[in-house]
């Protein structure tokens, strides 16, 4: 499936209200807001039918609720429920919500990333000093170089030039060095923590998108066990002990005499990114961007450890060499970095006692200054009228494959709208993110969450 990035979004004609209770809505403090819960996004059948006459049936009770969620959602009911017809066309709105705090919604005046700002010469220096070296040949897996690194710049490379035809698997091969009339992808060698590291730089001009690509050539000379060349992220739950099956093995029973040999805290884990992108990257992160993948999940708290092993002992039962050692941290400036709509500044990293080990970074925006750390944002009830309005009047009904339209999936995300008097600034803004149904997704609504003006629609058909 093809990757959506910010541009792919376009350029939004207005420009995104700098402070909050300016807009056709007043804006109101509140502590609840809505969040996904994975529900169906097309558990409907166009057989059933919905009612032409606007009807609503909204659950307040969470609203000024914090850290928990709200009894309708308990109950297995909707938060927000709405059917109307648009046109002649049957639609069904049923919302489900997830209540946190707003204390860290930000609005950010952001650049856009050029190709005088890459800084690539000094990244390569403070990561590799005197040791780094270019890499100018075809880099495979299956030739001792960094599988994760060959995989970025193959994924990297086939998406800028549009092919989509690079494969992920132990034999990938891909250039090491590429420079396109509007890209590059750059690969070096050199010392890190005193371990061979390979590293990807790479930018793609339409995109305004910077890649960053940092490997150990044997993951395990990483934590200091040279016999382990492969690492990978495994889940495991907190409350099943037979949590994650791997290679015919329950790994949480072989490893159960070897634990986690990362004695960091969660807090400690998030620290050490955070002062890895000031110090390397030249990038601030937010502490509340960066989060260890230690925490709640749906269901049973997870953990997501790294699990490190010989490909040569693959079919040993006991697993006598493989070793947990490092957890996975993100950094998510945008809040989605699991939603393939929107790709902005974004990082997934290995860290263990000593640091960063390894992680791939992409930037598209640098921090200008922060507006606001505690944005106000518009009560749902208001956001789900100007969806409803939306629908009714603007939404392109020549997109709907279908009898009807359904809604019921929607996340709180950041959206950047571009400044029209200068197009390399924009600010960043909290959104809501709505996925339209119609016999599968068809498209993406984004509506600002502080006053609930329409920012973009994102057809996917």
């Amino acid at each position: 499936m093809r990757r959506y990035r910010f541009s792919d979004i376009a350029i939004v004609t207005a420009v995104a209200l700098l402070c909050v209770g300016c807009g056709k809505k007043q804006a109101e403090l509140v502590t609840g807001y809505g969040g996904s819960t994975a529900a169906s996004e097309a558990g409907t059948s166009e057989s059933e039918t919905a009612e032409d006459s606007t009807t609503q049936e909204k659950d307040t009770s969470g609203d000024e609720r914090t850290g928990e969620l709200p009894e309708a959602q308990l109950s297995g009911n909707p938060i927000w429920a709405s059917s109307f017809s648009a046109d002649g066309i049957p639609v069904e709105i049923s919302i489900d919500q997830l209540v946190r705090d707003t204390d860290t919604l930000h609005v950010y005046r952001m650049n856009r990333i050029t190709p005088q700002k890459v800084g690539e010469d000094e990244l390569v220096k403070t990561i590799f000093g005197n040791t780094a070296k270019e890499v100018r040949r075809n880099i495979s897996g299956a030739n001792g170089d960094a599988l994760r690194l060959v995989w970025d710049a193959g994924g990297f490379l086939s998406t800028v030039t549009r092919t989509y035809d690079f494969t992920y698997s132990e034999d990938s091969e891909t250039s090491s060095w590429e420079d396109g009339s509007n890209y590059f992808w750059h690969t070096y060698e050199g010392t890190y923590m005193g371990v061979e590291y390979q590293l990807g730089i790479g930018y793609n001009e339409d995109e305004a998108e910077k890649m960053i690509s940092l490997y150990p050539i044997n993951p395990g000379d990483a934590i200091g066990v040279p016999s382990c060349d492969h690492v990978e992220e495994v889940w495991f739950s907190v409350d099943t002990p037979n949590s994650y099956f791997w290679n015919g093995v329950y790994l949480k029973d072989a490893m159960k005499d070897r634990p986690n040999r990362t004695q960091s805290t969660e807090d400690q884990l998030c620290e050490m990114l955070v002062k890895f992108g000031k110090d390397v990257l030249s990038v601030n992160m937010s502490r509340e961007d960066v989060h260890s993948m230690t925490g709640q999940e749906v269901g049973s708290p997870q953990t997501n450890e790294l699990f490190f092993y010989s490909a040569a002992d693959e079919s040993d039962q006991e697993l006598s060499g493989a070793v947990l050692d490092g957890y996975t941290v993100t950094w998510d400036m945008f809040h989605g970095g699991n939603y393939e709509g929107m790709w902005g500044n974004y990082a997934r990293v290995g860290v263990t006692d000593q640091g960063v080990m390894g992680g791939t970074f992409v930037i598209s925006y640098d921090m200008i200054e922060e507006l606001t750390g505690n944005a106000e944002v518009l009560k749902f009830d208001a956001v789900m009228e100007s969806l409803s309005e939306y629908i009714r009047r603007d939404f392109e009904k020549s997109h709907i494959n279908g009898q009807r339209l359904k809604i019921n999936w929607a996340t709180l995300t950041y959206y950047p709208v571009e400044n029209t008097e200068n197009l390399n600034e924009c600010t960043l803004v909290p959104a809501w993110n709505f996925k339209v149904a119609s016999n599968g997704v068809i498209a993406e609504i984004f509506l600002n969450a502080l006053d609930g003006s329409h920012l973009k629609t994102l057809y996917l058909n």
